[in-house]
C-alpha cells in the first residue's frame, strides 16, 4: 500500500510537527499513554533511525531485554540493503549457544527449575 497522497492520520501533535517539518503523508498510532514529550521524542527518534537507514544503506535493529537475542527491525532503506555491507572490523568466528546468551544477558535458570514437585 503507497502512502503517496495519504495525509497525515496521526496524533495531533505529530501532525503539527509533521506539517513543521515538511511531510506531508504518515500513518501513525500511539499505543500507551499520550504524554506529549514521549510522543514527540518517539517521532524524532524514528525520524533519526530512518535517516540514519538511508544514510548507512542497512537495517537499523533494536535489541529489547524480553524478546532475548532476536532483534526488532526499527528502520529499513527505502532503495534496499546495499549488496554487501562491509564490516568495520574483523569479527572472529565464535559459535555462540543459548545457555552462553541467556547467561551475557544475565537470564540464567533458576537453581529450583529443574526440581519436581511430590505431593505429601
Amino acid at each position: 500500500m503507497s502512502l503517496s497522497g495519504y495525509g497525515l492520520h496521526c496524533h495531533r501533535a505529530v501532525i503539527t510537527i509533521c506539517k513543521l517539518i515538511g511531510v506531508e503523508d504518515m500513518y501513525s498510532k500511539v499505543e500507551g499513554s499520550v504524554n506529549l514529550l514521549n510522543i514527540t521524542r518517539a517521532l524524532f527518534t524514528g525520524l533519526a533511525n530512518q535517516s540514519l537507514a538511508e544514510k548507512k544503506q542497512l537495517h537499523v535493529v533494536e535489541f529489547q531485554p524480553e524478546r532475548g537475542p532476536l532483534p526488532l527491525i526499527v528502520a529499513t532503506p527505502k532503495k534496499g540493503v546495499r549488496p554487501d555491507p562491509e564490516p568495520d572490523e574483523e569479527i572472529p568466528n565464535t559459535q555462540l549457544t543459548w545457555d552462553a546468551v541467556r547467561a551475557a544477558q544475565g537470564m540464567k535458570r533458576s537453581f529450583w527449575a529443574g526440581i519436581k514437585r511430590t505431593i505429601w
